[in-house]
């Protein structure tokens, strides 16, 4: 491909319907904040947050500019998710 070429691919830029966090023991509340911020810049419709430690999911959804937690799943629950209608992944699942 020539420079020429390269020059005239589009870009299109997609915003994801969902995205998935794991949770660091080292991100302060202060990065997570950002975290939000950035994907409610965007208008992700929903992100997970995965915690290693609990084996747990929580899911947050984007309301009126801002992440608002929509549900907590634990190790022994099925994750469901308002962009996923007919999902229902068990959460040890994805822990093991």
């Amino acid at each position: 491909m020539s420079r020429g070429e390269i020059k005239a691919i589009q870009i299109f830029e997609v915003v994801p319907d969902l995205v998935v966090e794991i949770l660091s023991p080292s991100e302060t509340t202060s990065r997570w904040a950002e975290i939000f911020a950035d994907y409610a810049s965007i208008r992700v419709p929903e992100l997970w947050r995965l915690d290693p430690e609990t084996e747990s999911v929580e899911v947050d959804t984007l309301a009126d500019g801002r992440y608002v937690l929509a549900n907590r799943f634990e190790s022994v629950d099925e994750v469901h998710s308002s962009v996923l209608p007919e999902l229902a992944l068990p959460v040890r699942s994805i822990f093991e």
